[in-house]
């Protein structure tokens, strides 16, 4: 997705505008939950998330399990300025290709509207449940439709005993009008899909487990900065991850550059 290198030489420095306002804008509201810095937010949100994790597995069938991944993703989209999960309601489901209609907790447009008015503009960013109930021990991308993201209907025929693999590019990156990103969401991983990166399999992983347990301040700062509502779907201007990319393709070629009159100085 990024390259070694400019994570960990360039990346910290591409961020630290967004990381800086976030800061201020705490600074200017202060004593509000609410408006506290999303790293801040995700690390308070860290007990209950390993609280509500716990439960899952002594949970007593998959509709608690459903109901307890819900509440897990919860707190989790809010710190990061999404809304509440969407029930599985006829509502809550987009068919972005026809007849295959998937649950969307959230869809962005360019401009930054929303849900049904996101599909009538080119989207930009999709918020997607993927989690299996049953399937913990698989991959996420293996993980498949069931009747809980219908609200108990069956599956439609056409995404029926596919897995998300599959499902992200048909039902997903393959419409016409395409999301640019995608937030796959699982129990415990997270994906960001960028529709360019997908035919090259690249995807960037977030394990929560490993996140919320470190409380690693650089590491949640990184986390939010990658993930949050406003660097996917900022509603105006180019998003910060088309700004990170930007960055990153200069950085690789500046790098190449430099490594090929290395070389051919090393011949000479």
């Amino acid at each position: 997705f990024y390259s070694h290198h400019y994570l960990a030489e360039v990346f910290k420095g591409d961020i630290k505008a967004r990381l800086d306002a976030w800061d201020a804008h705490e600074a200017e509201h202060p004593g509000i939950d609410a408006e506290r810095a999303p790293p801040k937010r995700l690390a308070a949100w860290a007990q209950k998330w390993f609280a509500l994790r716990t439960q899952v597995t002594r949970a007593r069938d998959d509709t608690e399990k459903w109901q307890l991944f819900t509440q897990l993703q919860a707190g989790l989209l809010q710190a990061l300025g999404y809304s509440a999960p969407a029930s599985a309601q006829p509502a809550a489901l987009r068919e972005l290709v026809p007849g295959q209609p998937l649950l969307l907790w959230s869809l962005f447009a360019k401009d930054g509207s929303q849900g049904q008015n996101a599909l009538l503009q080119a989207p930009q960013l999709a918020v997607v449940p993927a989690y299996q109930p049953g399937a913990e021990d698989e991959d996420l991308l293996d993980h498949q439709l069931t009747s809980l993201h219908y609200a108990g209907d069956a599956v439609p025929p056409a995404l029926k005993n596919e897995t998300w693999a599959s499902i992200i590019s048909e039902a997903l990156f393959g419409a016409e009008a395409a999301p640019r990103y995608v937030l796959l969401l699982g129990l415990d991983h997270w994906l960001l899909l960028d529709r360019y990166k997908w035919p090259n399999n690249r995807a960037l992983r977030f394990d929560w487990a490993d996140i919320l347990d470190r409380k690693d301040a650089a590491t949640l700062q990184a986390t939010s900065a990658l993930l949050h509502r406003q660097s996917l779907a900022p509603g105006e201007g180019a998003s910060l991850l088309e700004l990170l990319d930007e960055n990153a393709h200069k950085h690789a070629f500046g790098v190449s550059e430099d490594l090929k009159h290395a070389l051919r100085e090393a011949i000479e």
